[in-house]
């Protein structure tokens, strides 16, 4: 059980990291405390054995943090925080080199890691619907014909409708029938 004055309670965070693009890392020398009890849903990096290189004594590089990332179900979408009772500078590069949203010291207390979480959850609806925002314009871009991906290119350009005729050796009517359909396929309204 938590101490209510240094962590949140499992009822708060459960209501706010049951999104899968968000994900709480507890990083620790010694990883025990991690297996006798940590914050539901978080996973445990142990700083010794899967942070540091110990060839090149330093921090990991980007393909085993990559690789420990996506064991871990990390993906470049997921916004992460993380935990640690270190205020090492090591683990701190690491965990911002890992993409963490914050950096925070155990004990953790309940309004840093309420901000912390709130602005993870802030990150990841505001990439939820860029991508939302990305997929809906391809999806209308690829409703468009081969001629008129060429002419919306060349509109996006900036050429004019005899500019696009010209180069694409057509009439300048026949051009704007297709920005006209471009309009339609893409629910543009207006020029």
């Amino acid at each position: 059980m938590s101490n209510p004055a240094s962590l949140v309670t499992t009822a708060w965070l459960a209501e706010r990291l049951n999104d899968p693009s968000i994900r709480i890392v507890e990083v620790d020398v010694d990883t025990q405390a991690y297996d006798e009890g940590h914050i539901p849903g978080a996973v445990g990096w142990n700083w010794q054995t899967e942070l540091c290189d110990t060839v090149e004594r330093d921090v990991i590089g980007s393909q085993a943090l990559e690789a420990l990332m996506s064991r871990s179900g990390i993906s470049p979408e997921t916004t992460i925080v993380f935990v640690s009772e270190s205020n090492d500078v090591e683990a701190g590069v690491a965990a911002m080199k890992a993409g963490a949203i914050d950096f925070l010291l155990k004990p953790v207390r309940a309004p840093a890691l309420h901000d912390a979480v709130t602005r993870a959850v802030a990150q990841a609806l505001e990439r939820r619907s860029t991508l939302a925002t990305m997929e809906w314009a391809y999806e209308r871009y690829a409703r468009l014909s081969p001629r008129e991906r060429q002419i919306f290119q060349l509109t996006a350009e900036g050429l004019s409708s005899h500019e696009i005729a010209e180069r694409l050796f057509i009439s300048p009517r026949t051009v704007e029938t297709h920005r006209q359909r471009i309009h339609r396929k893409l629910g543009v309204h207006g020029q």
